[in-house]
């Protein structure tokens, strides 16, 4: 694993003032939040999760290879105690895999429109574009969203809760799921209008008993209108992205040097410093996928028309943090099976470094444990991956 370290003392107090500008602070209402403080003042020097020194990483466990256990694509992965969630997008359903060795112990749920039944799958783009962040676990429940309604199941499947309403189309909409408790969901939501009588805005959003309520928002740049209320995503078009641990929710539009904290306890949203950087434009391999999503949205309506260029070019591809409150930013790469290249953010101090690792890290295990999705390009198929440091190579 290679690291490159830097040291970033910018302070984007002029974009802060736009984030800030636009929040709507949730007054009238404690939320249940668990975890650390938003800000810690002590945490450890370096994630956990990164192997220091002579360390490196094996991989020690995948699932997905077997015929029975073809995955077209993955719409979350959650891990609570012993067991990994992972939500196969592409044939609706919960696998649940043993977190030690991605065993399968066994699945639930199904296409249907009853309780514990999940929307059949409109995956019509090539399996990059399936949205991730459709599935949560923690001692809740396990939520999993399948673009009509979030269902909350106990860790054998049986269903608790739903969270309706929730409707949304393959490109906007709900994004990301985060359950509080079994009557609290934070959703992450692409706020678009295809009228274009207000602009798009990215927000944070609660829902409870009491209704839905907006906790944040952030302008950002529309997609292409070719016209006549058409709105047409390209591929290299920038793309939101939440996560969440304990009272910090993180969001980014997926192409600014720096991404937004929100702390649900204070209500209060400032930003953290990203790199700067220009990803390559107009690629063989972006021409290539751009053809595949053209062939595939007129076989499915056919529609024929070219795609256009992105509005805003996607210089970040995935965010997560870890249990030690690090915040995981994913570069863009033309090349998918290739390794993950990654900034690593402290919050406490807002600096930042740069490691390289086999895949970007979708949950985090104990003791420098990590797992991943990754393509099989001779099969096309989606594995799940599990990595563990090894100190001193062994």
């Amino acid at each position: 694993m290679k690291s490159k370290r830097r040291h970033s003392t910018a302070v984007l107090a002029a974009l802060s003032m736009l984030v800030v500008g636009t929040t709507r602070a949730a007054t009238g209402q404690e939320l249940p939040v668990d975890g650390e403080p938003c800000r810690p003042t002590t945490h450890p020097v370096r994630s956990p999760w990164v192997p220091d020194g002579e360390s490196s990483l094996e991989r020690d466990g995948i699932y997905g290879l077997e015929v029975d256990d073809w995955m077209a694509a993955v719409g979350g992965i959650g891990l609570e105690g012993e067991r990994l969630f992972v939500f196969d997008g592409g044939d609706p359903r919960v696998i649940v895999l043993a977190a030690n060795t991605l065993e399968p112990l066994g699945e639930f749920g199904r296409v249907g429109q009853g309780p514990g039944e999940f929307e059949e799958s409109r995956l019509f783009f090539p399996p990059r574009y399936w949205d991730f962040g459709f599935l949560d676990a923690s001692t809740h429940g396990v939520a999993v969203y399948d673009r009509e309604a979030v269902e909350v199941f106990d860790p054998s499947g049986t269903l608790i809760t739903r969270f309706g309403g929730l409707r949304g189309s393959p490109l906007f909409g709900t994004k990301f799921i985060s359950l509080l408790d079994q009557e609290h969901l934070l959703i992450g939501f692409d706020d678009f209008d295809r009228t274009g009588t207000r602009p798009r805005r990215l927000t944070t959003v609660l829902v409870s008993p009491e209704g839905r309520r907006e906790l944040h928002g952030i302008l950002v740049a529309e997609p292409p209108k070719p016209g006549q209320g058409a709105v047409i995503v390209p591929g290299r078009q920038a793309r939101p992205l939440w996560t969440r641990r304990g009272a910090c929710v993180y969001s980014l539009d997926g192409a600014s040097p720096f991404f937004v904290r929100y702390d649900l306890r204070t209500a209060r949203a400032d930003t953290l410093p990203l790199p700067d950087w220009t990803p390559p434009e107009n690629t063989a391999r972006e021409a290539d996928t751009r053809r595949s999503v053209e062939q595939a949205v007129r076989a499915r309506s056919g529609f024929r028309a070219s795609l256009p260029g992105p509005t805003v070019l996607m210089r970040w591809t995935d965010l997560q943090v870890d249990p030690a409150g690090y915040v995981w930013v994913e570069r863009w790469r033309d090349d998918w099976t290739a390794q993950s290249e990654v900034v690593i953010v402290d919050p406490a101090s807002g600096d930042w470094h740069e490691v390289t690792v086999p895949t970007f890290p979708k949950a985090f295990g104990p003791g420098g444990v990590f797992y991943g999705i990754e393509r099989i390009p001779a099969t096309d198929q989606t594995a799940i991956t599990r990595y563990r440091a090894l100190v001193g190579g062994r």
